[in-house]
Order: structure tokens, then sequence, then C-alpha cells
């Protein structure tokens, strides 16, 4: 579990314009793009938001993907260190990108 009184999250602009409606899903294949570009990729053993949050309609378990340069200092117990095939993996695994049956 992460500590909430000792981390702290920074949102980083990437100078993209990536405007959406509320509530909608980024599509897959802009998520896709950036998780080519990273030179590093992390995902979290656990979402904080949804942890910390009591969420009961999202998996806690399911982490975030964190990706980028300064990913590399995560700390192993906090997120695993993975390829961009397992980020890519993981992605299509989230429950808001699989197809609606």
């Amino acid at each position: 579990m992460i500590d909430a009184e000792n981390t702290c999250l920074t949102y980083i602009p990437i100078n993209e314009n990536m405007e959406m409606p509320p509530g909608t899903a980024t599509p897959a294949s802009i998520i896709e793009r950036f998780i080519r570009k990273a030179s590093h990729h992390v995902i979290f053993n656990r979402c904080p938001c949804r942890s910390e949050n009591g969420c009961k309609d999202s998996d806690p378990n399911f982490g975030c993907t964190l990706i980028g340069e300064a990913t590399r200092n995560i700390d192993p117990e906090v997120g695993r260190h993975v390829s961009m095939e397992e980020a890519l993996e993981h992605l299509h695994q989230t429950p808001e990108m699989r197809p609606v049956s």
C-alpha cells in the first residue's frame, strides 16, 4: 500500500491537446502512441486513487501505468518495471478499454 502522507503525485504536461468531453475515455490508439514513444514503463501494483477512495466499481489491484524517463526511479515494491509490450497488454486489459459486447 502507498503511504499517502509520504507520497506526492505530479502531473507533467505533455504539450499535447487532448480535450475530451467529461467522462469520455481517451481512445486506446492515442494511449498506445504514448506508450510506444515512452523510454520506460511502470505498472503500479495498485491504483492509489481507487485504493484510497474505497472504489467499489473497479478493482483497486489493477494498477495505473506510468511512462517516461522519470519512472526509472520508482521503487519496485510500488510498481513493476515492464517492457513496452507488457504496458500495451496492460492497457488492453483495462476495463474501460475493453470492447462492449
